[in-house]
């Protein structure tokens, strides 16, 4: 499961294989023009295997390739670590071609433990430590901070500048916010002419977020909260004692730049501290919005605010609410929503309309192992838009529903129940129209379907491993 990947633009295809005896696999390319050729091995060995039981070293299988690295926007490029021979850690950074196969680009000496960032051009911006890892005859590792064009045909990085921190692209895509590591300075790269080096726009930044086209907010490293544009100029300035915001929690702003949302009080080991919020005007003083709010469930958008509140003792779920902006007129919505699962989708083109599709009282058995290795968690879907929020299915299992690329449809597995046949959760392939969710078909559209795929012009593919025909 997993060990094979797909271009989007149906080009190439990737698939790993384990090596026997070894504690590797291996890494091959298939021209989907021509599927009848020779696969092309890319890497003989050095991706990642692991058990397939648990507590067992053996047999294994190859860690599913959306694990080991990721694509680019646009689906041309894999970015992947591999390890070197007798390297047991720190896998290298390698940039394969979905359309050739081709290694187009190495960074070795374990360069994939630092950050990558492809942006939709296939500008690519990562770090890596020039001149470390060379054991104990080499000198320490300057971090570095880098951008290379992966359609160059010969893709050569150019340093934009060293001893980085924290980076972030801007919504748009074309600024790079980057964090010196040195002094905690805050510095804007234009992404699209590409200088060589970024532009100065705050001090003293703990840690920072950016808006779709700027501005910055960031909490200061003596707990203040400030708000500059992407040329520096100051926008909101709130001092330490009234701001008291967490250093190591969050910061959040909307993607037009108009709210700011950030934690006190934070309890790491459960993700949940006092959320906070303040519009981005000079002068704006912060209110609470909630106590016992889920660090990575705030999600503002047109018109409205996503979150979680009264966050259990255990980090496990909360319960979702949605308000205005500034967390005024706060609406309960489903309760028992598990942490870090309060999806907001919006169009892939842009544009101002949202949904939110997720699972409330909601059950986990971790105990279970399932066949796409996805966890068992169970509970009712429940749709939320800017018109209101309705009950959709009463047993519906994590990542099985999707939503259309146009946000015209919800597409779920209902009424799902545990099959030890095939160690995974069987139910009906059903969809609601996201205008009229009350709607629902009569019957499924398949039965005995288990896994689901992205709905793309309104088709999939599904697994349906019980259906009464093939």
């Amino acid at each position: 499961v997993g060990g094979y990947l797909l271009s989007p633009d149906g080009k190439g295809m990737l698939f790993t294989a384990a090596n026997m005896g070894a504690d590797d696999a291996s890494l091959s390319w298939v021209d989907l023009g021509n599927p009848t050729a020779p696969p092309k091995s890319i890497f003989a060995g050095g991706l990642q295997t692991q058990p397939i039981n648990a507590g067992s070293a053996t047999p294994t299988f190859t860690v599913p390739l959306t694990s080991q690295g990721f694509l680019s926007p646009s689906g041309r490029y894999y970015v992947v670590g591999v390890l070197a021979p007798m390297v047991g850690g720190s896998p290298d950074m390698h940039v394969i071609d979905m359309d050739s196969g081709a290694d187009v680009l190495v960074r070795d000496n374990g360069a994939f433990d630092y950050l990558e960032l492809v942006l939709p051009n296939d500008v690519m911006v990562f770090q890596d430590a020039v001149g470390g890892n060379g054991g104990v005859a080499g000198g320490a590792g300057l971090q570095t901070l880098f951008w290379v064009d992966l359609t160059s045909g010969s893709p050569t990085p150019t340093p934009i500048a060293t001893r980085t921190g924290a980076y972030s692209a801007t919504g748009d895509n074309k600024t790079i916010v980057y964090q010196s590591a040195d002094t905690s300075e805050l510095f804007a790269w234009d992404a699209v002419a590409r200088p060589a080096a970024g532009t100065k726009v705050a001090s003293n930044a703990a840690n920072f977020a950016v808006a779709t086209s700027g501005p910055i907010a960031y909490v200061g490293s003596d707990r203040s909260l400030h708000v500059v544009t992407l040329a520096g100029q100051a926008v909101l300035d709130v001092d330490a004692a009234t701001a008291n915001a967490d250093l190591f929690s969050p910061v959040v702003i909307s993607e037009d730049g108009a709210d700011v949302y950030y934690f006190q009080a934070v309890d790491t080991q459960d993700g949940r501290g006092t959320l906070m919020h303040v519009a981005a005007t000079a002068g704006a003083a912060p209110a609470k919005i909630a106590d016992s709010a889920s660090l990575g469930d705030v999600h503002p958008v047109d018109g409205a605010l996503l979150y979680l509140a009264n966050v259990d003792g255990t980090g496990t779920m909360g319960d979702a609410f949605k308000s205005a902006r500034d967390g005024s007129g706060a609406t309960p919505l489903g309760t028992g929503v598990p942490l870090g699962f309060l999806g907001v989708t919006t169009p892939a083109g842009g544009g101002s309309s949202w949904l939110s599709a997720h699972l409330t009282m909601t059950t986990e058995n971790q105990n279970q192992k399932l066949a796409d290795a996805i966890r068992a968690i169970v509970g009712g879907l429940e749709l939320t838009t800017a018109s209101g929020t309705t009950t959709i299915d009463p047993t519906v299992r994590i990542g099985q529903f999707q939503v259309s690329d146009d946000l015209a449809s919800l597409v779920y597995v209902g009424g799902t129940a545990f099959d030890a046949t095939f160690d995974n959760y069987i139910g009906g392939l059903e969809f609601v129209p996201v205008a009229t969710p009350s709607t629902k078909p009569a019957m499924p559209l398949l039965a005995g379907v288990s896994e689901l795929g992205p709905v793309v012009k309104h088709s999939l593919f599904v697994n349906a491993p019980k259906a009464p025909s093939p």
